[in-house]
């Protein structure tokens, strides 16, 4: 347990600088890159800060929760705040699905109505701030990726699975391949987009690697989940894998992120092991 609350702490803290540094480039300061608005912190896209803020924020919940004193629960519950405020400063819509779907989980799994209470006011709170932050950031957000753009992703990839279904295209080749499958509709809509990745994890795994790798994945995801959740620890690891693969459906995983997801993968089947 010594080994795994180590390992959460660390997580929760570099995220919560992750997102701090977010915050601060969405205010329009940026001494390090000097790219102000672009909320891209240290990870290079807004979309991957999301993600690992809303990988942090069931544990920094477990943290508080399991504290062993008033000082380090309201420090872990400032952490998660801050993990918050990062998320929503983020402007990644599929982070704030993945999140939501985390907290529904803590609401499924944790018999605790008072925590139920507290989970059911910060989503109510975050879905006022994500509603007020993008009419007040809006004019300063150029969001070129959003669901019309997917859509046609997605058309290219399906397309792609489809001509590739067994041993798929092979990994990072997309860029060379995808021109040939863009929609016209795309084209004529972004003609001098590069891409190297379909904005959806599923679909990126499927078109490198084929359709049996895909069905692999989700029955590994399938065997680290079914086991029961066990403990609040349990229960927290599980709102964190998902709220990732919520927003997998949408943004692909990162060197940046994926290394985070797989950690937390590991907890868990550590937990069930330990419980």
């Amino acid at each position: 347990m010594t080994t795994s609350n180590n390992i959460l702490k660390t997580i929760v803290l570099t995220v919560m600088f992750i997102a701090v540094f977010c915050i601060v480039q969405r205010m329009g300061y940026d001494p390090i890159t000097n790219v102000p608005y672009s909320g891209a912190s240290t990870l290079g896209h807004p979309a991957l800060v999301g993600k690992a803020c809303l990988t942090a924020i069931p544990l920094a919940l477990y943290l508080a929760m399991s504290a062993s004193n008033l000082s380090l629960r309201i420090a872990y519950s400032l952490s998660g705040v801050i993990l918050m405020a990062g998320l929503i400063a983020s402007k990644s819509r599929a982070a704030e699905l993945g999140a939501v779907a985390a907290i529904f989980t803590l609401l499924w799994f944790i018999p605790q109505r008072l925590i139920k209470a507290a989970l059911i006011i910060t989503l109510i709170l975050g879905i006022l701030a994500v509603s007020m932050y993008g009419k007040w950031a809006i004019e300063k957000d150029d969001n070129a990726f959003g669901l019309q753009t997917r859509l046609h992703f997605w058309e290219a990839g399906l397309q792609i699975i489809k001509d590739n279904v067994f041993f798929g295209i092979g990994l990072d080749v997309l860029r060379q391949v995808y021109p040939y499958y863009q929609t016209r509709a795309h084209l004529d809509l972004q003609p001098n987009t590069a891409v190297s990745k379909i904005h959806s994890q599923y679909l990126n795994i499927a078109i490198s690697s084929g359709i049996l790798s895909l069905l692999f994945y989700l029955w590994f995801l399938y065997e680290v989940l079914k086991n029961g959740q066990g403990d609040m620890l349990g229960i927290c690891l599980t709102a964190s894998i998902i709220g990732c693969l919520v927003q997998d459906l949408f943004d692909w995983q990162d060197i940046a992120n994926s290394m985070l997801f797989y950690i937390i993968l590991g907890l868990k089947v550590r937990r069930q092991y330990d419980t």
